[in-house]
């Protein structure tokens, strides 16, 4: 049996490599690694749909999508990441929406965008922990100074 090296754990093993893109694998780093790539593929699946829906297109053009890509494969962006740049692009700072520029948007504005959406959970978090507390107040009412003089309001109505 021929001994390898885990790309993913970096253990040593023996016997059958799982490979995926020319690294090998042991079968636990092997069955992570497979659901990090569907769950990659489906977030860019997200990405394409939400990309047809705010700039109101069936077909998304391929130098779009291979933008994107680089961007992922780059290291420095997430699919995630990107589909919540360009709702803070879009919708929250209201600019242009031109797909030509999209991926050249989300370069300049994902760390701004980051800052907000991390500024919004830390609001969200702050709220989560805020106790609305009544506070009762006792009013008393007393009869109108001039009697003849009727008031502005039923009694009966408070």
């Amino acid at each position: 049996m021929a001994t390898f090296v885990c790309s993913g754990c970096g253990g040593q093993f023996v016997g059958l490599a799982f490979n995926i893109g020319g690294e090998k694998y042991c079968e636990d780093c092997y069955n992570k690694k497979i659901r990090e790539i569907e769950n990659q593929s489906k977030e860019f699946e997200d990405l394409l749909q939400y990309l047809s829906e705010i700039f109101g297109i069936l077909q998304i053009p391929e130098h779009v999508c291979s933008q994107y890509k680089k961007l992922v494969q780059s290291g420095q962006y997430t699919y995630g990441g990107i589909k919540g740049t360009l709702y803070y692009i879009y919708d929250v700072c209201g600019y242009y929406r031109a797909i030509e520029y999209s991926a050249i948007r989300v370069k300049d504005f994902y760390s701004e965008a980051k800052k907000y959406f991390d500024e919004i959970d830390k609001i969200a978090e702050e709220n989560k922990n805020f106790i609305d507390s009544l506070e009762v107040c006792t009013v008393k009412m007393r009869p109108p100074e001039n009697t003849k003089r009727k008031p502005k309001y039923n009694i009966e109505d408070l």
